[in-house]
């Protein structure tokens, strides 16, 4: 941002920032604050719960994308247990069916539970921190959680949340 800033090619343009720039070390970095002042961006919503269990374990703040990790690593054990096989075809074949929108929901405080129910033959429905992980024919996720984040007075804040259907 300092280097764009520096070059003089200000456009007169709106910006809009990203999930990576959704990070008070972000804003700090840049020499001329007025360039970030009242500018927006969108960032994967987490589950404040998520984040206060987090501090708890770790003591740390969690990363902007660590719920969806957690997600992810769920997803994954979902499908390789509905595969039966720890390949990677095993993965890609089965993600969908666990990943919704048919099956009992499971969410990650009941993931081991989830587990046993695909061992068993059931049809799940992960919903996790990010929010439910739906996916279409295609794998593409169709639904999601997101905040709109701004800079007022320096500093980042989120100022809403967007559910998308």
């Amino acid at each position: 941002m300092n280097e764009w800033i520096r070059s003089g090619r200000v456009p007169k343009l709106p910006w809009m920032f990203t999930d990576s720039t959704d990070e008070q070390a972000f804003v700090d970095n840049v020499k001329d604050k007025s360039f970030v002042e009242g500018k927006f961006g969108t960032a994967p919503a987490t589950d404040p719960i998520f984040v206060s269990r987090y501090w708890a374990q770790f003591n740390a703040d969690a990363g902007f994308d660590s719920g969806a990790g957690f997600d992810a690593l769920c997803l994954i054990a979902l499908a390789l247990q509905e595969a039966k096989s720890a390949t990677a075809s095993g993965i890609r074949d089965h993600l969908r069916s666990v990943s919704g929108p048919a099956g009992e929901t499971i969410t990650p405080d009941t993931i081991v539970q989830g587990l046993s129910d695909v061992a068993g033959g059931k049809q799940v429905n992960y919903d996790g921190w990010e929010g439910p992980d739906d996916s279409d024919a295609h794998g593409d996720v169709t639904t999601g959680k997101y905040v709109i984040w701004n800079v007022t007075n320096g500093k980042v804040g989120d100022t809403s949340e967007i559910v998308s259907p």
